[in-house]
C-alpha cells in the first residue's frame, strides 16, 4: 500500500462481492434514478450464499458504500434509507466496521 492509506483502500485485493453487503431491508433504490444501460448492475442484491458479513452489522457510513446519489441519471436519489434520514457512505475514512471487517478478511488485528 502506498502512502495514502485511505485512497489505497481502492486499490486492495478484495473481490467487491466479499466486501459488499447484502442490501437490508431498510434500504430502497429507486431504478427509474439509475442511468439506464450502464449502471443497474451497481445495485444488484447478494444473498449469504455469494458474500458474507464477517458477522458485522450493516455499515451505511462504510467508506465502500455509495452515497444516495450515485449514479444518479436525474440528480434524484438512487439509494434511500427506508426507514428516517439516513446518510450513505463517505471517502473521509475508514469506519470502525470497516476496519473490523477487514480484520476478519485477512485475519489480523490493527
Amino acid at each position: 500500500m502506498g502512502s495514502n492509506f485511505t485512497n489505497d483502500i481502492y486499490n486492495w485485493p478484495v473481490p467487491l462481492a466479499q466486501w459488499a453487503d447484502t442490501l437490508p431491508t431498510g434500504l430502497g433504490c429507486p431504478d427509474q434514478n439509475v442511468i439506464a444501460g450502464r449502471m443497474e448492475y451497481n445495485f444488484d442484491k447478494y444473498d449469504d450464499s455469494y458474500i458474507t458479513s464477517y458477522d458485522t452489522e450493516y455499515d451505511y457510513k462504510s467508506i465502500m458504500h455509495y452515497n444516495g446519489y450515485a449514479f444518479s441519471s436525474n440528480g434524484q436519489p438512487t439509494i434511500q434509507a427506508i426507514s428516517g434520514d439516513v446518510s450513505l457512505g463517505q471517502i473521509v475514512e475508514m469506519t470502525e466496521k470497516d476496519i473490523i471487517k477487514l480484520e476478519k478478511m485477512y485475519g489480523c488485528r490493527s
